[in-house]
């Protein structure tokens, strides 16, 4: 028999078959959340890796493991612990992997709202061709990222 593994987020059949390949003992299977995820496969689950989801981890009552993707693992010791109260299942999430994405990301936008963006796209559909407001340089700016 197979061990289980729960991913709850969106995976290509391909990326299962990979997974599947690579790890020959482990049944790998696709719980997303936005289709909500089934209790009893979750039940039977040794490896649960989910976005922060305290109901799914509460119904893993077989893990040896759990991971979020998420950063933040507030409220999930609580789940955790109602799941299993004797203790010592890992709880690992991804805090730190977001930091590069997250800043170039808000650079992004800052460049974006100084060219005023968001005027020129609502023009383009609204199919008129109107001058944008004067951009702002940032060259020489101060700017603070709050968070």
């Amino acid at each position: 028999m197979k061990r289980i593994a729960v991913l709850a987020l969106e995976v290509t059949d391909e990326h299962l078959r990979q997974l599947s390949d690579t790890f020959a003992g482990w049944q790998f299977s696709r719980q997303p959340m936005r289709t909500g995820f089934d209790p009893a496969v979750v039940a039977q689950a040794e490896i649960i890796a989910c976005q922060g989801n305290a109901q799914m981890i509460r119904a893993a009552q077989n893990a040896r493991w759990v991971h979020t993707f998420s950063a933040g693992v507030d409220g999930l010791f609580a789940a955790l612990q109602q799941a299993h109260p004797q203790g010592g299942i890992p709880l690992s999430n991804s805090s730190g992997v977001y930091g590069v994405p997250i800043a170039e990301h808000s650079l992004t936008l800052l460049m974006a709202l100084s060219r005023h963006t968001d005027v020129c796209v609502r023009h383009m559909d609204q199919r008129q061709w109107k001058s944008p407001p004067m951009p702002r340089e940032v060259s020489g700016s101060t700017v603070g990222i709050l968070g």
